[in-house]
């Protein structure tokens, strides 16, 4: 298996306008020309990319989808949604990234995630300040996705398989029944509280949502480079991203040593 690269932004900033597009394509291609989208889908339509431009073009895209009404109803209807672009990349970095804006929920999250295939000598971490810099998250992840964490995960313990992103991830709670609950739509303030994790990637952003789950002076004293940022807290687990690779058993070592500094029920694999 070849490491891939991921990073995952959840974010409530309104990042629809074509001006987002272009600079995250700017972000991308400043990181490396090799992460440069080919093309972009959208719905089964497929459209090439040789530019900012042309990736901005297809950032956002409205379409008029049919909602088939429930219950039996014989009418149906058509609302204006908000469809956000999924791209590919190809060559030594091929991958693949998508937004999704939050719909006709005014209170709602966007998510942007990225998986590439890895290689140390681009500026990942660069890239991945840069998107908080841009998109100003709750949250933000950036991780490798290594064979030996799948390992682990068939011993019961989580594995990173995809960058995490959107607001149930952090939220979302196990009935004593056993089915997944949420916050009510309207209960906004709740639906911002964020609670758990599943695990700490190698690079992390904490927003405001995370408030009084986490010892915030024992997480910079723990945790490399740790920096104040748009009022949240951006750190790493260790110095250097490929130490999830090259030294996974140090890696793991600070990291359970900084998931000493949160709630005890913060972080959950089920």
């Amino acid at each position: 298996m070849k490491p891939k690269v991921g990073i995952g932004i959840t974010t409530y900033e309104d990042i629809r306008s074509i001006n987002y597009g272009l600079s995250f394509y700017d972000a991308l291609v400043a990181s490396s020309t090799r992460l440069a989208p080919y093309r972009i889908h959208v719905i089964g339509e497929k459209y090439d990319v040789d530019n900012a431009q042309d990736f901005a073009l297809h950032w956002r895209s409205e379409r008029r989808l049919v909602i088939q009404p429930k219950y039996g109803i014989a009418a149906t209807y058509h609302e204006p949604v908000d469809i956000g672009a999924d791209w590919r990349t190809r060559g030594a970095l091929s991958g693949n990234g998508q937004v999704c804006f939050s719909g006709r929920d005014p209170h709602g999250d966007s998510t942007l995630t990225l998986q590439h295939n890895y290689a140390a000598n681009v500026d990942w971490r660069g890239l991945f300040v840069q998107l908080i810099d841009l998109m100003k998250p709750a949250h933000a992840n950036l991780h490798i996705f290594t064979e030996r964490e799948l390992e682990l995960a068939g011993e019961g313990r989580f594995a990173f398989r995809a960058p995490v992103a959107g607001e149930a991830c952090f939220v979302a709670w196990k009935s004593s029944l056993g089915d997944w609950r949420l916050p009510d739509p309207w209960e906004v303030a709740e639906r911002r509280r964020y609670r758990f994790l599943p695990s700490l990637a190698w690079g992390n952003y904490l927003g405001d949502e995370f408030s009084g789950r986490f010892d915030r002076n024992l997480v910079i004293d723990r945790s490399s480079a740790p920096t104040e940022l748009n009022n949240g807290l951006l750190f790493q687990v260790t110095e250097n991203l490929s130490d999830v690779i090259n030294r996974p058993i140090f890696f793991e070592s600070e990291r359970e040593n900084i998931q000493g500094a949160f709630a005890n029920d913060f972080f959950r694999s089920d």
